[in-house]
This record gives structure tokens, sequence and C-alpha cells, in this order.
């Protein structure tokens, strides 16, 4: 009885198959009848509009089937006698008025494509259901049901190769699905459900079903069967799990299915879907796996199986480059998803054990990369190429930080930059060029980083340039350096550039500061307060002395070879340490060290404003090197002027700031007649100062000296009127105005004197 119902039931089935199949193929024989049809009624309505008369008057005869005239708008009338040259070009589709489907065809997608896959499914479930409740009854023994349900898999499949040799590719393709969904399900309930077969021969089973599946899916040019395939691939491995965690079975067939899902893809270049869908597949399966059952004692062959993966991917993302696939975001994704979780894998595993052999693992995945651009006649996509350069660059940077560390790691990226900027300039691939100067940036965050990179930490043991801390600066100077040599002049990356060599300058000066500032850290040790704070304040000097003269050196060295990087360098160093020096050199903190007139002080402040005035000199003979800046030449004398005027202000005010502070035990009377001398001082100092500065510009023709001198005495004036006419006595204040009042008059004379040779 129960084999006579299982008898009935898959001729009911095979019944209805059939009538499908029929009223299938009679539809589409009626679609093809009406198809011709169509395109005969075209043709002999194509042949009446353009067939000439040989009437005089115009007129045409209209030759139709159809019993609707055709739309004016599409029948122009020919009036020529002579024969119409034939169109042979081809009509464009007026894709803005035409939708995308038509009535006919959205049905023929519902009735042959959507009921075809949602009845595969229906058929699938339903057979479940009878099975079920067949083996809930116990009608069917065990072995019985497996062979049913295969059976029906392999009838399924034979059916569907007969139905897509009669044309009918698409109901074929919902059988294939069919039966290799049964055959799944019946392998799955022979280990699972019945244990009728151990574990291996199960597990063979359904890698031959997976075999299958994507064979069928080859044969019938069917993603949806591909997808099947996949999917049953990747779930084979957790329906027959014994809870026996074996990694070389596992990665052995996980390496298997790769593969052959990967081959899939390069051979179908439309199916290229199934690269991120196999990345992703395959990387989970082992991070679950990593998660659950990894011990350090499987090492190498965890490590062995992990570079499977990441070169399969690479390998087949290679294959399709060479044939011509399109670049697209699946191949994108896995390139970026494949090298990340590769990265992560290395890390796990290889990280763990020992950071140097991680290094050497990742330069090594690295170097994979730039060996598939080997062309050999082969023109790869340019999209292909930067994410390849890209990937290698990043997996190089990561390998050298694990390779080595602090300053020698930052030698190592200014040397891969370089090369990313040589092979930028070879290969014409701007995007390394980008991407070199990116990784010399990160060089510099890496050395900043480094401690005592700013800094000796334990300045006792500081040892002037012989140190790893110069091995970092140099490293990072010479491949910032290369990098600009690479580039010639002519280049279109001339901004890059100029950053590299802008970088080299930078770091070279950052360099110099550091060693002299921690040799004076070694001048000031041991010392009681006073002294330290006294030297605190020569070290300050000593600094903006020195940046103004990298500054002068960066700024003259642009100027003559017309590099607008290191130019804005050096007039951002020579504003950094006239600034530094005009603030810091104004007062000297312990009076009892200072020596009037002939000190440090007056030595480097001068030293700076000669450096200044020398630069601003230079300025004026190179104005072509500094188009966009025509008022430099102005703002580099004023900032000598500022320095000078701080250094004079110093002088006079220290030179009774000792007195001042003897005064202080004395009384208060003798106090304030030293502090109303020492204002006096100050203003017949900026008073004499800006008469100079007018002589000098009087003599020299020099407007700008004059404006300068004349800005200085609008500020004696403020503080004579402000300051001193509040604070002074009567003496004092006498004196102050008459020196100023003559001191005018006598500049405006000088104007009236010489005014047709100043205007």
């Amino acid at each position: 009885m129960v084999a006579f119902l299982a008898v009935l039931f898959f001729a009911f089935i095979g019944l209805i198959v059939i009538l499908v199949v029929r009223s299938t193929l009679i539809g589409r024989r009626l679609r093809h009848l009406e198809d011709r049809m169509s395109v005969l009624e075209r043709s002999v309505r194509g042949l009446s509009v353009q067939q000439p008369t040989s009437e005089p008057s115009g007129d045409h005869l209209h030759l139709s089937l159809s019993p609707e005239p055709p739309a004016p708008s599409t029948l122009t009338p020919i009036t020529s006698t002579r024969s119409p040259i034939p169109d042979t070009r081809s009509p464009i589709p007026d894709t803005a008025s035409t939708p995308t489907r038509t009535r006919a065809e959205w049905e023929a997608f519902v009735g042959g494509r959507l009921l075809n896959r949602i009845g595969a499914l229906a058929i699938i479930i339903g057979i479940g259901f009878f099975l079920k409740h067949a083996f809930d009854n116990n009608w069917i023994s065990e072995p019985v049901r497996v062979l049913i349900g295969a059976a029906a898999g392999v009838a399924c499949l034979a059916f569907a190769r007969r139905t897509h040799q009669q044309g009918f590719a698409v109901f074929s393709q919902g059988l294939v699905g069919s039966g290799i969904g049964i055959l799944y399900l019946s392998v799955y309930a022979t280990f699972n459900f019945y244990a009728l077969l151990p574990q291996i021969p199960s597990f063979v089973l359904m890698l031959a079903v997976t075999v299958l599946a994507l064979a069928q899916a080859i044969q019938y040019r069917s993603f949806a069967v591909a997808l099947l395939g996949w999917a049953g691939g990747y779930l084979t491995p957790w329906m027959l799990s014994t809870g026996d965690a074996n990694e070389v079975k596992l990665f052995g067939y996980l390496a298997l299915l790769t593969v052959g899902l990967l081959g899939l893809a390069v051979r179908v270049p439309s199916w290229s879907a199934l690269q991120p869908l196999t990345a992703a597949g395959t990387w989970i399966w082992y991070l679950v796996w990593h998660v659950d059952a990894y011990a350090s004692d499987a090492y190498a062959i965890t490590l062995f199986f992990v570079l499977v993966f990441w070169a399969s991917f690479v390998a087949a993302d290679h294959a399709q480059a060479r044939t011509g696939t399109p670049f697209g975001w699946e191949r994108r994704l896995t390139v970026i998803f494949n090298a990340l979780i590769a990265l992560i894998a290395i890390t796990l595993v290889v990280h763990a054990e020992s950071e140097t052999q991680a290094g050497i693992v990742l330069m090594l995945l690295g170097a994979a990369y730039p060996l598939c651009l080997v062309n050999g006649g082969v023109v790869f996509e340019r999209s292909y190429v930067v994410a390849t350069t890209l990937t290698a660059l990043v997996l190089w940077c990561i390998g050298t930080e694990w390779l080595f560390a602090d300053y020698p790691d930052v030698g190592a990226w200014a040397a891969l930059a370089w090369i990313a900027v040589a092979v930028g300039r070879m290969r014409d691939w701007p995007h390394l060029i980008v991407a070199g100067l990116v990784v010399l940036l990160l060089a510099v965050v890496q050395l900043l980083s480094v401690d005592g990179a700013l800094a000796a930490v334990n300045v006792r043991d500081f040892t002037f340039v012989l140190s790893w801390r110069t091995v970092g600066y140099l490293g990072l100077m010479a491949g910032a350096l290369l990098g600009f040599l690479a580039l010639p002049t002519d280049h279109p990356r001339s901004n890059e550039r100029q950053l590299f060599l802008l970088v080299a300058g930078a770091a070279f000066a950052l360099f110099v500061t550091v060693e002299v500032n921690d040799l004076l850290r070694v001048w000031r040790l041991d010392l009681d307060p006073d002294p330290i704070e006294f030297r605190w304040f020569l070290s300050l000097l000593f600094i903006g002395t020195l940046w103004v003269s990298l500054g002068a050196a960066a700024f003259a060295a642009g100027v003559r070879q017309h590099l607008s990087a290191l130019i804005g360098f050096g007039v951002f160093l020579l504003g950094l340490g006239a600034t530094l020096m005009a603030f810091r050199g104004i007062a000297v903190p312990v009076i009892d060290f200072h020596h009037p007139v002939l000190n440090v002080r007056v030595l480097t402040m001068l030293a700076g404003a000669g450096i200044l005035l020398a630069s601003a000199y230079l300025a004026r003979q190179h104005p072509d090197a500094l188009r966009n800046a025509p008022a430099l030449p102005q703002l580099l004398a004023v900032a000598a002027v500022a320095v000078v005027f701080s250094m004079l202000t110093g002088e006079a005010r220290d030179w009774f700031e000792r007195s001042v502070v003897a005064a202080r035990e004395s009384g208060p009377a003798a106090l304030a007649d030293l502090l109303d001398e020492q204002q006096l001082a100050i203003s017949v100092v900026w008073l004499l100062y800006s008469v100079a500065l007018m002589a000098a510009g009087f003599s020299r023709s020099n407007r700008g000296l004059r404006l300068i001198a004349i800005g200085l005495f609008g500020i004696t004036i403020l503080k004579i009127f402000l300051y001193d006419l509040s604070s002074l006595e009567t003496g004092y204040r006498i004196v102050s105005f008459i020196g100023l009042g003559g001191i005018l008059l006598g500049v405006s004379y000088g104007y009236q004197r010489f005014k047709h040779l100043l205007i």
C-alpha cells in the first residue's frame, strides 16, 4: 500500500510536470508565430513608406496589412523620383520613451521564470513534507527513504537535461535546483538522521553533490544553481559536523571548495559575485574555527592553509585581470576583504608567536601583488593596478612596522615612500606618488611618537649625533630628498614634489634643533636655580638664532631654485626665530648675571637681525621668485628692526635694573628716581633708534626704512604722552618732551629739505 501511494504520488507529480512542459511549449510556439507576424507586418509597412512613385505629382501608394493607419509623424513623403539610398546605420533605440519591459515581457518573466523558481522550491518542500509524513508513520524504511530521495534528485536532473535539449532553458534550471536540493537533503539525512554512513563517506558524497551542482551550473549557465552549490558547499561542514574540529579535513575541504568556486567565477565572468561570496564563506569559516579550536601547536599547518586561502583569491583575481574581466565592485571588495582578513589571520597566528616572523610573512605577501602586474604583453585595467599596488604598499608598511622598531622603522617607511614614488614615476602611476607622500607623512608621525624624538629621555646619557635618533631623522630626510629627486622639475605632480622637499627641510631643521637643545640641557645640568634660569634665557636666544639661520639658508635655496616650498618654510623659520628673540630678549631674568652692552644677548640678536636683513636684500634681488609675495622684503626688514628694537629696549632697561633691585632696600624715594631714569632712558633710546632709521632711510632713499622710523616715532610719542607724562617727575618730563619735539622738528625739516628727492 505504501509503495503504491509513493508511486502514485510521483506519477502525479510527473503528470503535472509534463502538462506544464506541454503548455509552455505551445505558448512559446504561439509567441514565436506572433513575433514573426509582427516582423513581417513592420517590413511591409516600411516598404510601403519608402517605395518611390514615377508620378511627378508626388502622390504615393501606401500598403499596409494593418487596419490602423500609421502615425503622421512617422511618415515623411518622398518627393524625389530617384531610388532611395538605404540607410546602413544601426537604429538608436529610444530608451527615454520605451519602457524597460512591456506587458508581454513582464508576463513572460512572471510566468516563465518567477513561477519556475517558486515551483521548484515548492516541489522540494512538498517532497520534504511527504517524506517526513511517511517517515513519521514508518511507511518506508530508512535506507529506502534515502534511495527515494536520491532517485528523485537524479530524476529531476535527468528530466532537466531532456527539457533543456527541447529548448526550455528556464524550466530546466528550476528542475536542476530541485534535484540538487533533494540530493543535499538525502546525504544530510543519511548521516545526521539515520547514521547509515560514517562521516568520511558522507562528506565525500556531499562534496560530490557540490561538484555536481557547480558542473550543472556551468552546463545550464545558471547563476542560481551556482549559488545553490555555493550554499550547499559551505553548509556541508556544519551539516556533517560531529563536534570534533579536525583542522586538516575542514581546511582541506574549504581549500578545494574555494578553488572550485573561484574557478567558476573566472570561467564565467558574469558570475563575478561568486568571488566576494566565496571570500566571505571561506574566511568566516576560518575565523569561527580559530575562535573555537585554534591551539598554538597547530601554528604551522594553520599558517599553511591561511596562505593557501589568500593565494587562491589573489590568483583568481589575477586570472580575471589577464582575461580582461572588468574590475567591478565584486572584485574590488574581494581584494580588500581578502587582504584584510589575511592580515588579521596572520596577526592572530604568527604575530602571537613572533613579531619578526609576522613581519617577514607580510613582506612576502606584499611582494606577491606586484608580481601579478608582470603583464607579459597584457594591459591591465587602471583600477586593478591601483588596488594591487596600494594593497602591497599597505602590507609592506605594516610588515616593516613589525620587523623594525622606533627609529629604524621610520627609515624603512621613508625608503618605502621613495620606492613608491620612483615606481610611480617610472610606470606613470600617479596614485603611487600620492601614496608615497602619505607613507612619508606617516613616517613623520611615527618619528614624533617615539620616546626621545624631541628631547632625550635621560639627558645625562645623551650622546651628540651618534645615536639611533640620528638614524631615524637621517632616514626620513633621505627618503624625502630621494622622493623629491625622483620627480623631475616639469613633472605634473609638482605639488607632491614640493611637499617631499618640504618634509626633508623640516626634518633637517627639527633634527638640528633637537640636538642643539639637548646640548643646552646638558649645559644647564647641576646648577643652582638662578644660573639655570639665566642659562635657560640664553638657550632660548641660541635657539632663536639657530632658527633664523636655518630659515635664511632654506629661503636662499628656495629663492635661487624657485622652490616655493623652501621659500615658505624658510620664511616660517625666519619669523619664528625673530619672534622668539624679540619677545624673550627684552629682559634678562636674573640681572646679577647681566653685563651691559658686550653680552650674549647683543651678539645673538644683532646676528639674527643681520641675517634677516641679508634675507630681505636677497629677496629684493630675486623678485621673479616672489611674484606671489612682493611685500616679503619689507616684512623681513621690519622683523630685523623689531629684533634690534627689542635688544636696545632690553639693554636700556637692564642698565638700570641692577640699581633698581639694590634701591628696593634703600627706600621709595631712591627707587622712584631710578625708575624715572630707566623710563627716560628707554624713551631716549627709542627716539635715537628712530632717528637712526630715518637717517638711513634718507641716505639710502629707502622708503621702507623711513616708514618704519615714522612708526617707531609714533610708538615713542604714545609712550611719552601716555606714560611718561603721568609717571615721570617734572624734570624728566621736560627733558623727554623737549627731546621729542626737537627730534620731530628735525625730521620734519629733513622731509621739507629733501622733498624733491623723496617724491
